[in-house]
């Protein structure tokens, strides 16, 4: 009897032990802003929109950005976690996402001087309070967001601060009696924690602004607060913004994200989710350029501080992960704009154009504006056309496209650009 020899597995299809869990593989899906809850509560939309990435085969589902105070949501239709009746539908997406043998994750959040807007479907702006806004808002000192959102913050006060604190260990703990196996900290994007850190937004002259340690602190606290709470080896995950992308000494950079994750890997956190941008209004961003920087600065965290990481988008090159190290995780549900071309176990072939993109508050749209032809019949429309769920990896992150709804990844497939 003749043996032929077994491909070896693709990195993006092995197993990652992070914490106490175990991924099935690393791709993962990214937290999605939905605007689709009433009084922070999540509802059927949320169970349909999650739920149906973890029956697409990811290893890992992602709840989006989740207030733990009130005045923590970024819009009104945003989900909290402030309140125990918050968990109660959350136990339910949580249960449906585990017989899918996937693992349920929630980013813990507090949007700071950039909440009480409208949802981006139709402004930025700040949201009236006769409309249904809030002006108690807060930040590290009176300064504006900008770009339509004008309101100021208040400068937080010791007592808003402990508040704060309070707020993320009690979210914890709800975290984790709704059932969730893994929890992210959202110190990104502008968001409050993010303001804290950068000197251009924070102009602190007390134990909470001026050094680097100052500006930290904040953060350091939050992580040391939230490990009190968790048990032992739960995954914890941290998102940063790597850059303000100002000129040198004006705001947050790489080089000061890379000593807030050699501090945050001591104080136990397990991944560090790497993004870029959104605390100043009028530099470039994450979403107006190429986004592969995300990647490098992925790859020089991991490198530097000795951190497993992820980033949040790019990546145009399959399986260059595999050459790499392999502490990394995919980070989660971007998408690419060129012809490829998948090949399924069993010889099925399909290409064509996926399209997608990732708007100002990464909502995903998966679809594909070509559809997938049948190899042996460029007529015939394949069963996979729906909304094909691709990976792709590149440099030490490896970086996936969402999984299709209703597809289950089961054909490891190879997937290459034309």
């Amino acid at each position: 009897m003749v043996h032929t020899a077994k491909a070896e597995q693709p990195l993006l299809f092995t197993p990652l032990r992070i914490g106490n869990v175990t991924l099935k593989n690393r791709i993962c899906i990214s937290p999605m802003c939905q605007y689709s809850c009433e009084d922070g509560f999540v509802t059927d939309w949320h169970l349909v929109h999650l739920g149906a990435r973890a029956i697409g085969g990811a290893a890992l589902v992602m709840m989006e950005a989740t207030a733990v105070e009130e005045r923590g949501r970024i819009s009104q239709f945003c989900p909290g976690i402030w309140k125990d009746e918050h968990m109660q539908p959350m136990k339910r997406i949580c249960q449906f996402i585990k017989t899918q043998n996937c693992i349920p994750a929630i980013q813990l959040a507090h949007s700071g001087r950039k909440g009480s807007t409208f949802p981006p479907y139709i402004s930025r702006d700040a949201l009236p309070v006769d409309q249904g806004g809030w002006d108690d808002i807060i930040g590290p000192s009176p300064i504006a967001f900008g770009a339509g959102n004008d309101r100021v913050p208040k400068e937080a006060s010791l007592e808003d601060i402990a508040a704060v604190r309070r707020a993320f260990v009690a979210a914890t703990k709800r975290a984790i009696e709704a059932g969730f196996q893994v929890i992210e900290l959202h110190f990104a994007h502008g968001y409050l924690v993010h303001s804290f850190l950068s000197p251009y937004s924070n102009k602190r002259t007390d134990e909470y602004g001026g050094t680097f340690e100052g500006r930290t602190r904040l953060a350091v606290e939050l992580v040391r607060d939230v490990k009190s709470v968790l048990p032992e080896d739960f995954p914890l995950f941290v998102r940063i913004s790597c850059t303000d992308y100002l000129p040198e000494g004006e705001g947050w950079d790489l080089e000061q994200s890379v000593e807030l994750s050699k501090i945050l890997k001591q104080l136990g956190v397990h991944l560090v989710d790497c993004s870029s941008g959104g605390n100043v209004d009028k530099a470039k961003n994450y979403f107006a350029y190429n986004n592969v920087d995300q990647i490098s600065m992925a790859e020089t965290i991991q490198r530097k501080a000795d951190i497993p990481t992820g980033a949040a988008s790019g990546g145009d090159k399959p399986n260059q992960g595999d050459k790499k190290k392999k502490e990394s995780i995919v980070d989660l549900g971007k998408y690419l704009d060129k012809p490829i071309r998948v090949k399924f176990q069993g010889g099925r072939e399909a290409t064509g154009v996926l399209k997608g993109y990732d708007t100002l508050l990464n909502i995903v749209i998966d679809s594909t504006t070509e559809y997938l032809r049948d190899a042996d019949d460029p007529c015939k429309v394949t069963d996979d056309s729906r909304q094909l769920g691709l990976v792709v990896c590149r440099g030490t992150t490896i970086i996936a496209i969402c999984p299709v709804d209703g597809m289950e990844m089961i054909a490891n497939p190879f997937i290459q650009n034309e």
